[in-house]
């Protein structure tokens, strides 16, 4: 083991900053975030294509945040992410994400080649019809985050 004063039984983030050459590699422990709400946050001309160590737009969605725990981003009408993760909405129908992501993360992609999920333009206007959502990233899978969409006051729009 290359890490060897590391617990095997809990969850660590590695994170690699480098451009050209690695800059610095840290390991640390990863505790679950408790979101129980989510505030909707416009920001039409926001671009995250890359995981850039630069967050400065997404950290000013953040911001916005104000009594809730995260964000749920929306461009040009659409749900795009979250500042920590993919989202995953089910309905009657199923588990879907949207399918313009700001980011296209390693669980999301994951999931959706396992046939887990499906994509959808999941617009900001038809959030009401799903049952919940759930939050995804490379630290959180499936199941981990969910909040229930029927639930009073879960989703804050400004």
């Amino acid at each position: 083991m290359i890490f060897p004063d590391l617990d095997p039984a809990a969850r660590y983030k590695c994170t690699v900053v480098y451009n050209k050459q690695i800059q610095s590699i840290s390991i640390r422990p990863y505790q679950l975030k408790s979101i129980k709400k989510l505030k909707l946050v416009h920001a039409d001309e926001l671009g995250y294509d890359f995981k850039f160590h630069d967050r400065t737009q997404l950290t000013n969605c953040y911001g916005k945040k104000s009594s809730a725990d995260d964000v749920m981003i929306i461009k040009n009408g659409l749900v795009t992410d979250s500042f920590y993760a993919n989202f995953v909405f089910e309905d009657k129908n199923g588990l879907f994400t949207p399918s313009h992501p700001l980011l296209f993360g390693t669980t999301r992609t994951r999931l959706l080649e396992e046939g887990r999920i499906t994509e959808r333009l999941i617009h900001a206007k038809d959030l009401n019809k799903y049952d919940k959502v759930y939050l995804i990233n490379a630290m959180i899978d499936l199941g981990e985050i969910v909040i229930d969409l029927r639930a009073k006051d879960v989703l804050v729009d400004p």
